[in-house]
């Protein structure tokens, strides 16, 4: 073997070893690019995954949260709420009868009217006349052997500013001479059948816990009633 088949010899393996290495290379460099590519698709689908999860929870919780609230809205349609007590009518309220009302007395009962006490007729009265007298309200006695008691109340009217002051006494019984109790309030129509009361006070003294009206002067009001003076 010559000198020259030698040299060839060695640049060939040299050449194989090298190109050899340099596929090895690009291999290895292939193979952590398309690792790479899997990892980056791999977390891209988790990604989209989580999302697409996180939405179907969402919406199924705006569901359910419509659903209770459908229920609830049903629940209070049929509900039915129920309360018992008694309705009691304040000291000095009146109370009227509706259009075509009646009253009647119960069955073999004695009614007594009293000749003397008098009240006002509804409307404006000039506080310098007397009172329209009207026979007083009375009331029934279980039996003709007891002691029949009538109770009344006089009123006096006072026109002032859109309605009128209205001093109610009220008496016991036909032989008292001063009332047993006396109230004053202002009334004002707000409607056809609306009549707004404001107490102003009650034997002689103003309401404390008098509530303002807007447009009414309260105190010039309560200066127009008309308390007892033991002249009816």
């Amino acid at each position: 073997m010559t000198m020259s088949s030698e040299t060839t010899t060695l640049y060939d393996v040299a050449k194989t070893k090298l190109t050899a290495s340099t596929q090895l290379e690009q291999a290895k460099t292939t193979l952590c690019r398309f690792g790479g590519m899997g990892v980056l698709a791999a977390m891209l689908g988790a990604g989209i995954g989580l999302a697409c999860f996180g939405y179907s929870y969402v919406t199924d919780g705006r569901a359910q949260a419509q659903k209770m609230a459908d229920a609830m809205v049903q629940a209070l349609e049929k509900a039915r709420l129920t309360t018992t007590g008694d309705v009691k009518l304040a000291d000095g309220s009146t109370v009227g009868l509706a259009p075509g009302g009646q009253v009647t007395l119960a069955p073999n009962s004695t009614v007594r009217v009293d000749q003397s006490p008098t009240v006002s007729a509804p409307g404006f009265l000039n506080p310098d006349r007397r009172p329209t007298t009207v026979p007083p309200t009375v009331q029934a006695a279980s039996s003709s052997q007891n002691k029949i008691v009538t109770q009344y109340t006089i009123f006096k009217s006072v026109a002032f500013d859109k309605g009128q002051v209205v001093t109610g006494w009220n008496f016991e019984n036909s032989n008292q001479i001063n009332p047993a109790h006396q109230y004053c309030y202002y009334s004002e129509q707000s409607g056809d059948l609306v009549q707004v009361r404001t107490e102003l006070g009650a034997n002689g003294a103003m309401n404390d816990k008098l509530t303002p009206r807007l447009g009414v002067d309260l105190m010039a009001a309560f200066n127009n009633c008309v308390w007892f003076s033991g002249d009816l």
